[in-house]
């Protein structure tokens, strides 16, 4: 107890009259700017042991160290609460370029680099050169900024690809059908011709030849077959005979009738009964009479 009480005395009188003090070896032997400086190769400085919960009961000044047995590690108190040293020994500093500095709890700093140029690029099956993400885009950029199409003013329009390759594209499709909305259409073509398509029936000629007819477009051919076929007619003389007209106006009078009857059914046909009983329909329809179109370059079989 006496010994302790000396020595409590000493570093006392020793801080009082020089204001720092030397523990260990070489005790004459003090750094300018140690208050307190132990030096040994055989003995350490130990810390205030202590439990999670007797160091939370503990409100030193703001620096205050102890060492936490709960968590084998030292906490140092920042004024408002314990933080663990062991858990701020690790850290990762945000250089401001793409860059992180990881230091870890031994001390050691890593240089994370999260930069394009630093990061690899696969362009196995992309048909890039680069091989860095930096250089992959750079590459496709400019590729990209090599991609053109250009107007030449007649039709055609000059195609550049991202290798320099020109390609003439010259059918663009730009020509036009119009329905003018009277059976007509206007065609306009690539290079600003018009042309007039007219499928009406007085804008289509017709062939007359062989017909019989004197029409030479298919809107007289139909009227003029339509007005012929008007003329047709049979008359009952009223005394057992007939007259019949054909298109052409040629009357034919029917005189032996015998005990025939031929009775108008009102529809464009007649029932014709022979003699015998036979009966026949005569039908004076245009629709039932047949036309050839063998040299008329009509698709019609029939005068309808």
């Amino acid at each position: 107890m006496k010994k302790l009480l000396i020595l409590a005395s000493f570093l006392l009188i020793s801080i009082s009259a020089f204001g720092q003090v030397k523990v260990g070896d070489n005790p004459n032997t003090i750094d300018g700017a140690s208050l307190l400086e132990l030096e040994s190769t055989s003995k350490v400085l130990v810390a205030t042991r202590v439990s999670t919960t007797q160091m939370n009961a503990i409100t030193p000044l703001s620096g205050g160290l102890v060492f936490n047995t709960d968590e084998n590690c030292f906490f140092q108190y920042t004024g408002t609460n314990w933080q663990s040293l062991c858990q701020i020994a690790s850290m990762i500093v945000d250089n401001n370029d793409g860059t992180y500095t990881y230091t870890d709890a031994n001390g050691d700093s890593q240089i994370i680099n999260t930069q394009a140029s630093s990061n690899p690029y696969d362009n196995s099956s992309s048909g890039l050169i680069g091989t860095n993400v930096q250089d992959a885009i750079d590459e496709v950029n400019t590729a990209l900024e090599n991609v053109a199409i250009v107007d030449n003013g007649d039709g055609t329009y000059n195609f550049t690809d991202a290798n320099g390759t020109i390609t003439t594209i010259s059918d663009t499709s730009i020509s036009t059908l119009v329905d003018n909305g009277d059976g007509t259409y206007t065609y306009t073509d690539e290079t600003g011709a018009i042309q007039i398509i007219d499928t009406t029936a007085s804008g289509n000629t017709f062939d007359n030849n062989g017909t019989g007819l004197s029409s030479d477009t298919v809107q007289e051919v139909i009227e003029e077959i339509n007005e012929a076929v008007g003329t047709i007619a049979l008359i009952d003389n009223g005394d057992g005979t007939y007259n019949f007209t054909d298109a052409s106006g040629t009357t034919t009078t029917i005189t032996d009738t015998s005990i025939s009857t031929l009775v108008d059914n009102a529809d464009g046909t007649y029932t014709y009964t022979d003699e015998t009983g036979a009966t026949q329909i005569i039908d004076t329809n245009a629709s039932a009479n047949p036309y050839d179109n063998t040299t008329s370059g009509l698709a019609a079989t029939n005068v309808q």
